[in-house]
């Protein structure tokens, strides 16, 4: 999106932002007026299994987004197998999941979020496997202030789920949403 924008690749995905444009424009939820204030909109990116293309997608997706002008937020969500900081080269030193379980540490409050290097996103990333079940932290109350704080901040809130299938994180996060994309490999 960022490296060839004129591939077939982006222009699929700028598609896809198209028509997530145009839904939410027809809905009202999107102003196209100068200066309104609008509620941001949460998209969650899934699958039904793993390597379907979901984190890419969602990167891809809030790329797109924030190069047309939208204030922008990824979230990589996916507690179990968290992969969007490996898909921008970084390594945080803490991630969603060390906020998730300690957001009162001002050391992992201010470490867990960055920019993305190619685009004026902002990255909420992962940084490790968890040994942990994580539903329960997708189900507290910290996720669901900071993803109301995300809404209220950005126009556009992008969350990397994990796969539907395996585990059951995403249903979690599924009420969050206004809309959701669903991966699904090709053949």
């Amino acid at each position: 999106v960022v490296l060839d924008p004129l591939s077939p690749y982006a222009e699929s995905i700028r598609r896809l932002r198209a028509a997530i444009d145009q839904r939410f424009r027809k809905s009202g939820r999107i102003s196209t007026q100068p200066g309104a204030q609008n509620q941001g909109i949460v998209i969650m990116v899934t699958s039904t299994i793993p390597a379907e293309g979901k984190s890419t997608t969602a990167l891809a997706l809030g790329r797109t987004f924030a190069l047309s002008g939208k204030k922008t937020l990824l979230i990589d969500a996916d507690l179990r197998k968290p992969s969007i900081h490996r898909q921008v080269g970084i390594q945080p030193e803490h991630g969603l999941i060390d906020y998730l379980r300690n957001p009162e540490s001002s050391e992992i409050s201010s470490s867990f979020y960055t920019r993305d290097p190619q685009s004026n996103m902002t990255l909420v990333l992962g940084a490790g496997r968890s040994n942990v079940p994580t539903d329960q932290m997708l189900s507290s109350q910290t996720f669901d202030t900071m993803l109301n704080d995300s809404r209220a901040a950005f126009d556009v809130v992008v969350i990397d789920t994990s796969p539907l299938a395996p585990v059951v994180d995403a249903r979690y996060i599924a009420h969050h949403a206004d809309a959701v994309v669903m991966m699904v490999r090709w053949a």
